[in-house]
């Protein structure tokens, strides 16, 4: 179901795209902007049901429902929790790339700069070692990104199973949510 909802949305994005010209574009630049708009939000939703589905073990149908009725409780904090935590693994893909290039550019300069004209060649392992690096560390910020989406949604929807667990956990808990 949600799969075609999406591709109906960029289907209609494709479409708005293609109308563009130079009578319309303003239009055609709010009406792709709103769909933009429209499938961020989907997504953002489909990472919540999905997190429930594998949680509970539910449906994606009662998952939708009980993510409407998250979103309806916790909605400020989960846009709030989705804002800081892409922006902080975004840096970390960034940072990774950035080390990894560096040592790319290392071993380049080491390896490459007795070729003749070789001047600049070490910048190819450095490109790709930014690259690689930034993949790289992309695959482990999904997971990283996964677990605090299940921590934040085990949490909103049932917070005394947190504190019957680990009580020191669920009082930081407690305080972190008082503070939005």
């Amino acid at each position: 179901y949600q799969r075609r909802v999406r591709a109906i949305l960029q289907t209609l994005r494709a479409i708005v795209r293609s109308l563009r010209s130079k009578r319309n574009a303003i239009l055609v630049c709010i009406i792709d902007c709103i769909l933009a708009c429209l499938e961020q939000l989907i997504r953002r939703f489909n990472h919540y049901a999905f997190s429930i589905c594998a949680i509970y073990g539910d449906s994606f149908c009662d998952a939708a429902q009980k993510t409407f009725q998250l979103l309806g409780s916790h909605g400020i904090t989960a846009i709030i929790n989705d804002s800081i935590l892409r922006n902080v693994l975004s840096f970390g893909c960034f940072f990774g790339g950035i080390a990894c290039g560096g040592v790319g550019a290392v071993c380049g300069y080491l390896f490459i700069v007795d070729v003749p004209h070789g001047a600049y060649l070490f910048l190819i392992p450095a490109v790709l070692g930014f690259f690689l690096g930034a993949v790289s560390v992309s695959q482990v910020m999904t997971c990283i990104d996964s677990g605090v989406a299940t921590v934040f949604v085990s949490y909103a929807l049932d917070p005394a199973q947190l504190a019957q667990n680990d009580v020191v956990l669920a009082q930081q808990f407690e305080q972190a949510a008082n503070l939005i």
